[in-house]
């Protein structure tokens, strides 16, 4: 089994190549985080700008529920460091934790990014196996 979790299944082979290369460009700009919906309007045909448009709304979502997330755990731990003696150990955790977040949210755009530009169909680590978009 391999423990990598970056190597996800590639679907590129179930795409037309045409429609692949008419749509790749729009599809990595899709990542943009307010831009998923782009390839359902530039080609609503498209079905590998509908993979992409359903990987970038993952993607979207990923981020902003884990700057939620890291948020509230910002203020946990930051309510947690007013301990005394070992209060900033609190500190550190928190800001770790929420850096930790938000590197996994900038790593899912730009492998959402670089797979939409170079005109893979490759699933995003973790997240890529749902479907939200019909």
């Amino acid at each position: 089994m391999n423990n990598n979790i970056f190597d996800t299944p590639d679907r590129t082979g179930e795409f037309d190549s045409a429609d692949i290369q008419n749509t790749s460009v729009i599809c990595g700009i899709s990542y943009i985080p307010p831009l998923f919906f782009l390839p359902l309007v530039v080609n609503s045909n498209s079905r590998f700008g509908k993979f992409h448009a359903n990987q970038a709304l993952l993607a979207l979502l990923y981020s902003f529920a884990s700057g939620v997330v890291g948020s509230v755990l910002f203020v946990v731990f930051g309510i947690l460091g007013e301990i005394p003696i070992m209060g900033w150990l609190f500190d550190i955790i928190g800001v770790l934790i929420g850096l930790a977040l938000g590197l996994s949210a900038f790593v899912m755009v730009v492998v959402g990014m670089i797979n939409g530009f170079s005109g893979k169909a490759k699933e995003l680590p973790v997240i890529g196996k749902f479907t939200i978009l019909k």
